[in-house]
């Protein structure tokens, strides 16, 4: 059964790698796209939309790769399902050093990342839903202003688990 599936590139993230169709029972998005968030409230990065068919257990699946240039202060995440966490990463990055990349920054123009360091945060969580629209979707947020909270690339599924 093939099911319909919606891209919401939220925050101007442009470069969506593949979509997989809902086919089978597993859909899924990725991208390599990055993004910087330069405040303290969780904005989107990536978010899947599909239908999910029958009221069931579903595992989702994420993984991301991020940074933060602020080596006393917290990268935040959460994975959402219809806007309710499902699990939430706080983590302080130990090492901060390095010259960065440029990324597009949320509310428009460019900046640096800061640092070079790259950290990989990823899981998968069985999930009771019901029949109709769902969303999944990764946002993040510095625990600081003004700093770089930033995601590199996505990856979001999701499939029937019996």
């Amino acid at each position: 059964m093939v099911l319909p599936m919606f891209l919401d590139l939220a925050n101007g993230n442009k470069a969506v790698d593949s979509v997989r169709s809902f086919l089978d029972s597993s859909g899924g998005l990725n991208s390599t796209g990055g993004l910087i968030n330069q405040g303290t409230t969780l904005e989107p990065f990536l978010t899947l939309n599909t239908i999910i068919p029958v009221d069931g257990n579903y595992r989702v699946y994420w993984d991301f790769v991020w940074s933060y240039n602020q080596g006393s202060q917290d990268f935040i995440s959460e994975i959402q399902v219809n806007g309710n966490a499902i699990t939430e990463q706080r983590q302080e990055p130990k090492d901060v050093a390095g010259g960065g990349i440029v990324l597009d920054v949320i509310g428009g123009g460019t900046t640096n990342t800061g640092t070079n360091q790259r950290y990989m945060a990823g899981g998968s969580s069985v999930v009771a839903l019901i029949a109709g629209p769902l969303a999944l979707r990764i946002v993040f947020a510095g625990s600081t202003n003004n700093d770089e909270a930033a995601i590199y690339r996505a990856q979001l599924a999701v499939e029937i688990f019996s």
